[in-house]
């Protein structure tokens, strides 16, 4: 039989980050399936037939990333009054279910990393890593208890990786059940052409939180790859808080004039990045899943990613993409060296992403879904 299900979303009308481009995967896909969709969410409706649309106001001020505090306390609200009418209510970013202190269903979230619960809480770890480090580690401290308390009001949690789930799980002591691992799906995407293989020396880089994805390892990287590749470029793509922090640096290291840095870009201005590029470079300190790799493996661009995380579920090093230590600046440089250098290794990286990223398909994360929520709802029957 048919599920009702309530999303939640901040990102669906218009797609920031990788849980925009998760939230847009998945409901359709579910509603494909067979289901009934609802969503409440900020911004404008995502417009699909047969999905209902109820809009929350964005609060005057909420310092929180995307404003997902107060975006918490106003869904909840919100899904109050339509109490009665689901069979299950997914947060789409798991702690923004923090206010749902009575809630009319049973609460599934889905969890994007762990970075909140994984990072250390000593004030020399954010000095040492980040030029904004007093914001970002005042924001850890206040916003871990938040996310914990938010994931312990869940009675099922769903993860974009084995990595996030052991660490939030592990962490923040959680009793949840079901708890599953449910990797990102995509729509299939043409291979850009030509092959990477034959592009120019072309680097891309693809986040908005600039640090601790890996950018100041990979614009020391450039400068240290500019005498045997003078020809490398790098585009950057997204933005963050401090990005004059590292438009200084580049100054700095003398590669200002090889990197261009586009603000974010919609959806179709990123696929032409992709396009354009040679190799897609993500040396993050530590990333959840990676969704930018996957969206470059399925057209056909190289990836290099850090070791750290959920990466290494998807890229397998010197097989379908490669993976480097985070802040190890010389090997970083010694692997785009080799990457910008021979086509062979590129096509065959290439090929083998592109083989990898056809499993990874929007019905297999819809059918993994609903199988949580069918364990979830049998559960709860099995109690009443």
């Amino acid at each position: 039989l048919g599920v009702n299900i309530c999303y939640v979303s901040q990102q669906v009308g218009e797609v920031r980050t990788g849980v925009g481009t998760y939230a847009r995967a998945l409901v359709p896909a579910v509603v494909d399936a067979g289901h009934e969709a609802t969503i409440v969410g900020r911004g404008a409706a995502p417009g699909w037939p047969g999905v209902a649309f109820h809009a929350v106001p964005r609060a005057a001020v909420d310092p929180t990333p995307e404003g997902w505090v107060s975006f918490a306390r106003a869904a909840a609200r919100r899904i109050r009054g339509l109490e009665g009418r689901f069979d299950v209510v997914h947060f789409l970013d798991a702690r923004e279910a923090l206010s749902m202190r009575r809630p009319p269903a049973p609460l599934v979230g889905t969890a994007h990393d762990a970075y909140l619960a994984s990072a250390p809480a000593s004030p020399g770890y954010w000095r040492a890593r980040y030029t904004d480090w007093p914001r970002r580690w005042l924001y850890h401290r206040l916003a871990r208890r938040l996310e914990r308390r938010a994931l312990r009001r869940l009675d099922a949690l769903v993860t974009n990786s084995d990595w996030v789930r052991d660490a939030v799980v592990a962490r923040y002591a959680l009793r949840v059940a079901p708890c599953r691992t449910v990797y990102i799906g995509l729509a299939a995407a043409a291979p850009v052409a030509p092959s990477a293989a034959l592009r120019a020396p072309h680097l891309l880089f693809v986040g908005v939180n600039f640090q601790r994805k890996g950018l100041p390892t990979l614009l020391r990287a450039l400068a240290a790859l500019r005498a045997d590749v003078p020809a490398v470029r790098l585009t950057v793509v997204g933005d963050h808080p401090t990005r004059a922090d590292m438009e200084a640096l580049a100054r700095t290291l003398g590669v200002a004039d090889a990197v261009r840095f586009t603000g974010l870009l919609a959806p179709a201005d990123v696929a032409a990045c992709y396009a354009t590029a040679r190799v897609l470079v993500l040396p993050s300190e530590v990333e959840g899943f990676g969704l930018t790799l996957l969206e470059a493996m399925q057209r056909g661009v190289p990836v290099v990613a850090g070791a750290e995380g959920g990466s290494r579920e998807l890229v397998r090093d010197g097989v379908n993409g490669v993976l480097v230590p985070p802040g190890d600046v010389a090997t970083l440089a010694a692997r785009l060296r080799a990457l910008l250098t021979d086509d062979g290794l590129c096509a065959r990286l290439a090929a083998a992403g592109r083989e990898t990223a056809a499993a990874f398909t929007p019905a297999r994360m819809a059918a993994e879904t609903l199988a949580v929520y069918g364990e979830l709802l049998e559960r709860r029957a099995c109690r009443a």
